[in-house]
This record gives structure tokens, C-alpha cells and sequence, in this order.
């Protein structure tokens, strides 16, 4: 149960971390439809983050906060890494006849 609610925080903090500044940066750039949800879904893995929480000097929680760690890191890397393929075809269809590589907006 604290895995899910954990995970739910996390996917939250991640969306608002990933909206704000694309909704401020959208004055001058044009993102393609579906950037929000994929850069949100599409999260780093997390191996940073089992590495500061074993770091960290022992405390009462400390069990408990590294479970919760492990719990988001294996969700991420099981469910985000294996349905982010089809999020990506979901939002960002693909034109027909078009071999080109996408590009990216610079900022000038």
C-alpha cells in the first residue's frame, strides 16, 4: 500500500515538475502534442536514487524509505520502460510516407 502511494507522489511531483516549465517555455516554443505526458512517463530510472537513500546515515524510517524507494524503481523501470513505446505511438502518431528525422527547437 505505501508503494502505491509513494508511486501516485511521485508520478505527481514528476507531471508538475515537467508541466511548469513546458507551459512556460511553450510561449516560445512550439512542443509536439504529447510532450507533458511523455516526459513525465518517461522518467529517469532511479538508480541515483537507491544510492542516496543507502547513503544515507541509519534511522528508524530508513527500512521503510528504502522500500518505498525500491518500490518506484521497480515500477518505473517494469511498467513506465515497457508502455512507454506505446504512450509515445498513442500521442504522437506517425505520418505516412514521411522517412524523415524528427527535429528538435533550439532556444535562441
Amino acid at each position: 500500500m505505501l508503494g502505491l502511494l509513494v508511486i501516485s507522489m511521485v508520478l505527481a511531483a514528476r507531471l508538475i515538475s515537467v508541466a511548469l516549465p513546458v507551459a512556460a517555455l511553450s510561449i516560445r516554443v512550439r512542443f509536439v502534442k504529447g510532450t507533458i505526458p511523455i516526459l513525465t512517463w518517461g522518467a529517469v530510472r532511479g538508480g541515483i536514487s537507491i544510492a542516496l537513500v543507502l547513503a544515507m546515515p541509519e534511522f528508524p524510517q530508513k527500512p521503510m524509505v528504502l522500500a518505498a524507494t525500491y518500490a518506484i524503481v521497480i515500477f518505473s523501470i517494469v511498467v513506465q520502460a515497457l508502455t512507454l513505446g506505446p504512450l509515445v505511438r498513442r500521442l504522437v502518431p506517425a505520418k505516412r510516407n514521411d522517412t524523415r528525422r524528427p527535429h528538435t527547437t533550439h532556444i535562441s
